[in-house]
């Protein structure tokens, strides 16, 4: 990081996504491109002029979607000054967000290309024994606040204690849309119990519900397609009730894409290596406050409704 003659804090990109960079070279130079919707400590979010949500990061957060990453892993974006509604403007190859920050995003840059391949084929005792790996991690780590009392006292029947309101009707909640995945009468009330219940900036409901959905995106079986088109069908984006960042997450994930942390863990969870699975569970367990736990418990909660239909066919 350093400050040129104006006093602009300057950044190079280190990494981004298709979606952000498409969106960088559509736009005209000298334009103004979009404006701060919200700033946190390891990110900042805005909206283009028709009003997508992109994302700017430190490099310690993980690729993802609609987002830039700087090649500064220590910055606080909340220590640059910056304001909601300060603008954006694209000049030469740098990104300038007002007269404070200025991102070149010339040949440095890393093109961020997930890898996400359908995978048909399913290794039971391969999953069955990650299951176990992931029971044995979840009983010691992992955040209370969502949705672990429900993985933890439905799959490993481990009562919990000193438990929230929150917890308690989150895990109601979730055994009322799982039993309805698997009755077939799954629909728009039960869908929209879980999204946007919880507190946070992605509410723990959304956040089970992007780690569930992921597995979906990948795992192509006849039964996951059939439950995931349900899904699909079933969720508006532009009518459901929650916070802008955890709407963009959802969308993301309905286009069937996500980020690197959920799709490594997933593909982790179809091959054999311990080490791996492990290392990659702890990394998406450190994503926020509770968010990581719920996105991972999303995620075994689908592989463990794929395990219990795995002949079920269409």
């Amino acid at each position: 990081m350093e400050k040129d003659g104006y006093e602009i804090i300057s950044f190079s990109a280190y990494a981004y996504d298709k979606h952000f960079i498409e969106f960088f070279n559509e736009n005209r130079n000298l334009e103004r491109v979009g404006k701060i919707h919200s700033i946190y400590s390891r990110t900042i979010n805005f909206l283009d002029n028709k009003d997508n949500m992109y994302t700017i990061g430190s490099k310690s957060i993980d690729n993802s979607p609609f987002t830039l990453r700087i090649d500064n892993r220590n910055i606080s974006f909340e220590d640059l000054d910056l304001e909601e509604g300060n603008r954006l403007f694209k000049m030469d190859n740098s990104l300038i967000i007002e007269d404070k920050v200025k991102i070149d995003l010339g040949s440095n840059g890393i093109l961020w290309n997930p890898n996400v391949e359908k995978r048909r084929d399913l290794n039971k005792n391969l999953i069955m024994k990650n299951i176990g790996y992931f029971n044995d991690f979840i009983l010691e780590k992992g955040s209370n606040g969502g949705c672990r009392y429900f993985y933890l006292e439905n799959y490993l029947k481990v009562k919990a204690c000193n438990l929230g309101l929150i917890e308690k009707e989150l895990s109601r909640r979730i055994e009322v849309f799982l039993d309805a995945l698997n009755y077939g009468n799954i629909d728009e009330v039960k869908i929209n119990s879980l999204i946007g219940f919880g507190i946070g900036l992605t509410p723990s409901g959304d956040d089970f519900l992007t780690g569930f959905l992921s597995v979906l995106n990948i795992i192509s079986t006849d039964y996951s397609n059939k439950i995931k088109r349900k899904l699909i069908n079933l969720i508006d984006i532009d009518k459901i009730s929650t916070t802008d960042v955890s709407k963009q997450m959802l969308s993301i994930t309905l286009r069937g894409e996500s980020r690197e942390y959920i799709l490594s863990f997933i593909n982790a969870f179809l091959d054999g290596d311990k080490e791996q699975f492990l290392l990659f569970l702890e990394r998406l367990l450190n994503i926020g406050s509770s968010s990581g736990t719920d996105l991972a418990v999303g995620v075994v909660t689908a592989f463990i409704l794929l395990i219990n239909n795995f002949n079920m066919e269409e």
